[in-house]
């Protein structure tokens, strides 16, 4: 290994190994330069080309020993740089340099090929993509969305365009109006005379023109002409419409009566049968009970009024039945009621509404119910024909369906 520094000798300094002063005071040059050479004798083992301390400085403060031969490191030595040892067993690695500097700009590359990620510029708003004087020929995008500023422009799957204002609102483009027609062109320049050899066929005569104006008269002439023949006769004009009915006459007295004739004999013909009414069926109509208490039936329900006014409701089928409807009271002295009728799993007589609590003669209670499990709809009407005192309705029950 050998220094180098110029005015400013690099010397090897041991003093952490052999704790020897190089630049010991009093010594004469020759006893300095033997010193030198003794400790220059101990650092470095000829045979193995090493050397042998631990530490290398430099002997002048402030410079920097510069390596200008390889270093040879032992299997199991090791050499620390700035902290960083560097083991010559291992190859380690002596720690990462400094940042070199900047090389120049190298030519502009091409660009072709798939593109496999996305291309984003390292600035924003810096680049172009094509220019007007190089623009490009067509652009492909799918249903993405493209953005310019704060808007932005979209497509669905079946092309319809959207336009987006940076509020968020939505425009659906749409096809305009046609336009005004353009102004008629000049006529074309006209075409030559076609061929005189061939006459093409006559064309249909036209109608006959509009009769001229009549010419003036003449001037009189002293001479008169022959008289002319008699022309025939005319035909005879159509007869006249007729004239208006005059007005009626005065009403003659009236006559005498005449004697009664003598009665005439007896028609033995009888005249046609006159058609046959239209009948009426009793069979949806119950019989009319006057007696409270009493039921009378109908198909698949039953029914009586209590003494009381209340109504009662069942079974006439000998099962359960389900019944709803509806009933209003009209009771003298007192505001119309109605309540609603909900009887289910009926069979025996059941009160399907309350008492009036007043009553009179002629107070009435109609009732309009439907038997959902046989689909057949009743009307059922009360009416009280006693006195306020007795208690006495009378019943019907009609079906209605």
């Amino acid at each position: 290994m050998a220094t180098t520094g110029g005015a400013n000798a690099f010397v090897l300094n041991i003093t952490e190994l052999q704790n020897t002063v190089t630049t010991a005071s009093g010594l004469t040059p020759f006893d300095t330069l033997s010193a030198q050479i003794g400790q220059i004798e101990q650092m470095v083992i000829v045979d193995e080309k090493r050397i042998a301390v631990d530490t290398i400085s430099v002997y002048t403060s402030g410079a920097t020993i510069q390596v200008v031969d390889p270093i040879n490191i032992g299997a199991t030595g090791g050499l620390t740089i700035a902290g960083t040892t560097v083991y010559g067993g291992t190859g380690g690695s002596s720690g990462t340099g400094g940042t070199g500097p900047i090389g120049p700009t190298g030519p502009t590359g091409g660009f072709g090929g798939a593109v496999t990620q996305s291309l984003i510029p390292d600035t924003g708003l810096a680049y172009d993509l094509g220019s007007l004087a190089f623009p490009f020929r067509s652009g492909y995008f799918g249903t993405g969305t493209v953005y310019i500023g704060t808007g932005a422009i979209s497509a669905d799957s079946e092309g319809n365009i959207s336009f987006m204002n940076g509020f968020g609102v939505t425009t659906q483009a749409t096809t305009g109006a046609t336009g005004p027609g353009g102004d008629i062109g000049p006529t074309g320049t006209q075409g030559p005379m076609g061929s005189s050899v061939n006459t093409g066929a006559t064309g249909y005569t036209g109608a006959t023109g509009a009769t001229g104006a009549t010419g003036a008269t003449g001037a009189d002439s002293t001479v008169t002409g022959p008289t002319g023949p008699t022309g025939a006769t005319g035909p005879t004009g159509a007869t006249g419409a007729t004239g208006p009915t005059g007005a009626t006459g005065a009403t003659g007295p009236t006559g005498a009566t005449g004697w009664t004739g003598p009665t005439g004999t007896a028609s033995t013909v009888t005249g046609p049968t006159g058609p046959t009414g239209p009948s009426v069926s009793i069979s949806n109509i119950s019989a009319i009970n006057q007696a409270a208490g009493t039921t009378v039936s109908l198909n698949t329900v039953r029914a009586y009024m209590s003494s009381v006014g209340a109504l009662w409701i069942g079974s006439n089928t000998g099962s359960n039945i389900n019944i709803y409807g509806q009933a209003a009271w009209y009771v003298y002295g007192a505001t119309p009621t109605s309540t609603q009728i909900t009887l289910t799993s009926l069979n025996s007589l059941t009160s399907a509404s309350g008492t009036p609590g007043v009553g009179e003669r002629g107070d009435l209670v109609i009732a309009i119910v439907t038997d959902i499990t046989n689909n057949a709809t009743y009307r059922i009407t009360g009416q009280q024909v006693g006195t306020h005192i007795y208690f006495n309705y009378s019943i019907i029950i009609e079906q209605l369906g």
